[in-house]
């Protein structure tokens, strides 16, 4: 036999949260996938794509096949690699503007 819960006290519930301030990713259709990956990663965007959403390629290439819903973290993870994406290119036309030179410090670039 289950014992019954008690009443709740007025007052103690806690406040329902309201929507994160941040943009969200809108959902992503599976058709739009190659597109993507090919802006973010290149022509061979599968394996960079895979290894980056934490799948196999195999999972990759079903999604496009069968037109499988992708999950919302997964498109949450593209639609923010999407924006960091688009953020770098601004940056990149911001300094050539200002004559800054593109250098990129992982190889012992200078400014």
């Amino acid at each position: 036999m289950k014992t019954p819960k008690p009443p709740a006290r007025e007052g103690s519930a806690r406040p329902k949260r309201k929507g994160s301030p941040r943009e969200a990713a809108p959902v992503l259709a599976p058709h739009r996938l190659p597109a993507i990956g090919e802006k973010l990663f290149g022509p061979d965007w599968r394996v960079p794509m895979a290894r980056v959403l934490g799948v196999q390629t195999r999972t990759i290439r079903r999604w496009e096949r069968t037109g499988t819903p992708l999950s919302q973290a997964v498109a949450n993870t593209l639609w923010l690699l999407a924006r960091v994406h688009q953020l770098e290119a601004e940056l990149t036309t911001a300094r050539r503007a200002a004559g800054l030179f593109d250098f990129d410090p992982t190889i012992g670039g200078k400014p």
